[in-house]
């Protein structure tokens, strides 16, 4: 399986429907495409590999706030199986990445140090929604 991650940096700002969300501690980006074998008995004794349908997912860390309406609608949207807007600008004043995603999972909010953190695992269900503004 191949997998590629883009990390960016901190001081990046992501938004969920229009409204950016604090406390962002990490954020990635995965294309994976696993290869579909396609071996058939005339191959000569190789196998043989077609490339596979292309997942798209992005991950995010946050340090935790329960209280806070953005975490409490994000919380909602993963219970409910809402679709949304998820944009990132990974530097002030950069390009916005933007794509409609739903939470597929969000980690157990685990303590780190004195915080909590919690990790958010969003899936894209349709790539024509991918745009990029401001490149």
């Amino acid at each position: 399986a191949m997998a590629m991650t883009e990390k960016i940096s901190t001081g990046a700002v992501l938004s969920w429907a229009g409204t950016a969300v604090d406390r962002l501690e990490s954020f990635g980006f995965h294309v994976r495409c696993d290869p579909k074998q396609v071996t058939a008995q005339d191959s000569g004794g190789d196998h043989k590999f077609l490339p596979g349908l292309r997942e798209l997912s992005f991950n995010a860390g946050f340090i935790w706030d329960q209280k806070d309406t953005q975490h409490q609608a994000l919380q909602t949207a993963a219970d409910a199986g809402t679709k949304a807007t998820l944009a990132i600008t990974p530097v002030v004043g950069g390009p916005v990445f933007s794509v409609e995603a739903a939470i597929e999972s969000i980690g157990r909010p685990m303590p780190l140090g004195e915080v909590i953190k919690a990790e958010f695992l969003f899936f894209v269900s349709d790539a024509s929604t991918i745009s990029t503004t401001g490149l």
